[in-house]
């Protein structure tokens, strides 16, 4: 295994990953045949903040102007299904040790926060463009929402947020 670090070349964490395996899975010697299950980097564990009185507040009062201002029903949902960067957000609370057991770069390469004092926990609100089949050949992005609805829609979001942050320090 040893070889295999020092020749990892220009390969990334996903194609070293399964470089590893690979070799891995050729020493297994059995003429049965074999799956392996395992997770690459980068790792983006799944995180809601709905418990949070600002996000809550502040995700009411979207819906609400979506609706009045465009005739849209937006629908909160408790977690997004995609890959997200704000999901390093919240590693605080996170409980990754099923993941990280079954990555073979983990401290290896790639790591995450593990003290508290390294880690954050910042509640996340994820307000983006509508299309269907991301990261897919068949990806599609709904324009007229995504270019000239959704900006607004993140200026106000903002706008929310730091009212809210700036009358949390007056008090």
């Amino acid at each position: 295994m040893n070889f295999t670090y020092a020749n990892r070349g220009d390969l990334g964490d996903r194609d070293f990953s399964t470089k590893i395996v690979s070799e891995l899975a050729a020493l297994c010697k059995e003429d049965a045949p074999l799956i392996v299950l395992f997770y690459s980097p980068p790792f983006y564990p799944a995180v809601s903040s709905k418990n949070d009185p600002v996000i809550k507040n502040t995700a009411g009062k979207l819906i609400q102007y979506a609706a009045d201002r465009y005739g849209i029903a937006l629908r909160e949902v408790q977690y997004f299904p995609g890959l997200s960067d704000l999901s390093y957000l919240q590693l605080e609370k996170q409980d990754v040790g099923a993941y990280t057991s079954n990555m073979p770069l983990f401290n290896r390469g790639y790591s995450l926060p593990s003290r508290e004092d390294e880690a954050l926990y910042v509640p996340v609100l994820n307000v983006g463009p509508s299309g269907k089949d991301p990261h897919k050949w068949t990806e599609r992005l709904y324009v007229p929402y995504s270019f000239e609805v959704l900006p607004d829609l993140l200026s106000f979001t903002i706008s929310a947020l730091l009212k809210q942050s700036e009358a949390a320090s007056q008090s």
